[in-house]
């Protein structure tokens, strides 16, 4: 039937074909198929890999079953007081908003991260709070919070003054119980300190030095305040005290022996204190006898009648003068009795270095003065006592018999 049309396409692309039919007979054709089967493998191996890319990104990754669990020694917390816990667990990437809440925050607190720590005696609940597949959940840690071993490290100088240049010594409590134990200080530029606590003044100012030590697994601290002085020269105060007071302007009498006690204050240095005796400006000063002490000292005086001493004391800064007279009455005054003819009594008194005495009437009565009245009615003789007493406190007594001579009544005295 094609007979016709075979012969009409005689030479053309069927007649190629067909020596490609004829080639295929002989050995070049058999590459040319096994070219056609790897580009067939390859295409489905393409096709395999989308499939199992597009199973895989529309998988169900969430799990099914909340798988959070808490780490053995992290489900039931016992601390002591000070110290510290920190809670483990296992969560997947599901797990979001993971965070931490105390019941009694005065018994224990917790961190945002978890991190425990027993800040006195008793009982709390640790809430660990998250969300799984889009829903809140919650676990509960029980905590007891125990008393440990009491810290009894103390610092017995807490405040410490120094002048610059000066060193001193942190005293603390030495002990095995205490360890790690370190100082430091708020600014060495002040004051510094050593390994072992000595501290030094290096400039007038106020500082912190710092104790770290560490008691029963637990680091703490403790502070010494420290204040540093500049070793500025300080303005003289010098002084000279003397007692007996003394004063050519006062004069307070003794009638013994007078040991005269001189000191000093505020001075800078050494104070040396000179003074001379009875020692007046119209003498001859290289005769005159000096005698000296440094800072304080005494010496007695013993003769009868008024002793001027001068003192001079001298410091590093300054010299200061001062005189003191001292009276000494040892002489018992004299008195005198004698009567008019009326019979009044007069007492006289005389005191060669104190002055004038004064004194009392003690027979025929006590009465204080210097004049007594008598009386009689008849003739009779009556016995005058008087005591006379100077400033410094020396007495004397004298006494005299006085006669009353009556006639008619009326009475003469003599």
């Amino acid at each position: 039937m094609y007979t016709s049309e075979e012969g009409k396409y005689k030479g053309t692309i069927y007649d190629d074909f067909d020596d490609d039919e004829k080639d295929s007979s002989s050995g070049d054709s058999e590459p040319k198929k096994n070219h056609k089967i790897i580009i067939v493998i390859i295409l489905v191996l393409v096709l395999l890999g989308l499939i199992g890319f597009l199973i895989y990104i529309n998988r169900d990754t969430k799990p099914k079953e909340d798988n959070l669990t808490i780490d053995a020694l992290s489900a039931n917390i016992e601390l002591e007081v000070g110290k510290t816990h920190q809670i483990k667990y296992t969560a997947s990437k599901s797990h979001k908003n993971i965070t931490f809440f105390t019941s009694n925050s005065d018994v224990a607190t917790v961190t945002s991260s978890g991190l425990v720590k027993g800040v006195k005696e008793g009982s709390a609940d640790i809430t660990l709070s998250y969300s799984f597949n889009g829903k809140m959940n919650e676990k509960t840690i029980p905590v007891t919070i125990k008393q440990g071993a009491t810290d009894n490290f103390t610092i017995s100088n807490k405040s410490i003054t120094l002048a610059v240049g000066k060193t001193q010594q942190i005293k603390y409590t030495e002990s095995s119980e205490y360890t790690n134990i370190s100082f430091a200080s708020s600014d060495p530029t002040v004051a510094t300190v050593t390994d072992n606590g000595t501290v030094t003044g290096v400039k007038d100012g106020n500082c912190k030095i710092t104790v770290s030590y560490t008691f029963d697994g637990i680091k703490k601290t403790k502070t010494v305040s420290v204040k540093v002085t500049e070793n500025k020269p300080q303005p003289t105060s010098l002084t000279l005290n003397v007692n007996p007071t003394g004063g050519s302007n006062s004069k307070s009498f003794s009638n013994k022996d007078v040991t005269v006690n001189v000191t000093t204050s505020g001075a800078t240095g050494t104070a040396k204190i000179t003074y001379k005796i009875n020692c007046f400006v119209y003498m001859d000063q290289s005769t005159c006898e000096k005698k000296s002490f440094n800072d304080s000292g005494s010496f007695k005086v013993t003769n009868n009648g008024t002793t001027t001493i001068d003192f001079t004391v001298k410091d590093n800064k300054k010299t200061i003068t001062k005189q003191v007279v001292i009276y000494i009455d040892k002489t018992a005054p004299t008195c005198s009795l004698s009567v008019d003819a009326n019979g009044k009594v007069t007492a006289k008194t005389k005191d060669s270095l104190a002055g004038a005495a004064t004194g009392t009437f003690l027979a025929p009565t006590k009465q204080n003065g210097d004049s007594l009245s008598l009386s009689a009615s008849s003739t009779s003789t009556v016995k005058v006592e008087y005591e006379a007493k100077d400033k410094a406190g020396n007495t004397a007594t004298c006494s005299k018999s006085f006669k009353a001579t009556c006639t008619s009544g009326k009475c003469t005295w003599s």
